[in-house]
């Protein structure tokens, strides 16, 4: 396996397992009739947990978060890994692929924060025994990134900047490319609504619009 297959690899790691929801705020980037398909299909608003294998779990017996206590397991795992790979690869390059894996966790941080703060008034099938649940997954990923900051204090690091979101605006983001099409090229085929909603839910959220449909409550 690549190393850039690696840090992939331990970046997908960092939500499994995850409580989370798509909250309407995150979804004011997106255009009306893509965010109404999110609304349809109950995914906006509403808590969803990730198990340790990826798979989307709907809390029908609220029993469901307890798969989150795997959470701190996986983590100390993707430490170990990272000191196995920084041995194991060329410096410049592991640095390059660790900052990439500081990104993706300091984002997590971020949601993680947010929806701890904020779940009990937003998502709509909240219940009060999920609450130490959603500090708990917070501790863990803040944990974590304090633990790497210590142990690769060497490599590049940048410091967290954003402790407490509460009601912050955080946007789908949006294509910054506004180069014209040359004369003489052919005219590239749009994708469909149904590609774009998958390709949001699969590279924003991680999320796999399938295995969601097959199991949410009937």
């Amino acid at each position: 396996m690549s190393q850039t297959n690696d840090i992939l690899e331990l970046s997908t790691q960092i939500l499994r397992p995850i409580i989370f929801y798509i909250s309407q705020e995150m979804l004011e980037g997106l255009e009306t009739e893509h965010a109404e398909i999110l609304e349809k299909i109950e995914l906006t608003n509403s808590l969803i947990l990730l198990d340790i294998n990826g798979d989307p779990l709907f809390f029908e017996n609220k029993i469901e978060h307890i798969e989150l206590l795997k959470k701190e397991k996986v983590l100390k795992s993707n430490t170990l890994k990272l000191i196995e790979f920084k041995a194991k690869y060329d410096i410049e390059a592991f640095k390059y692929h660790f900052e990439e894996y500081i990104n993706d966790l300091e984002a997590w941080i971020e949601a993680s924060d947010y929806i701890r703060l904020n779940a009990k008034t937003e998502a709509r099938n909240y219940f009060k025994e999920i609450q130490p649940y959603l500090q708990l997954q917070y501790d863990n990923l803040k944990q974590h990134h304090q633990e790497l900051k210590q142990r690769f204090a060497n490599v590049i690091f940048k410091p967290l900047q954003t402790e407490v979101l509460v009601k912050s605006n955080i946007n789908v983001p949006k294509s910054q490319t506004s180069e014209k099409p040359k004369k003489g090229r052919k005219k590239r085929v749009l994708p469909s609504d149904d590609e774009i909603d998958n390709y949001l839910l699969e590279t924003v959220f991680g999320l796999d619009l399938m295995k969601i449909n097959n199991k949410k409550p009937k």
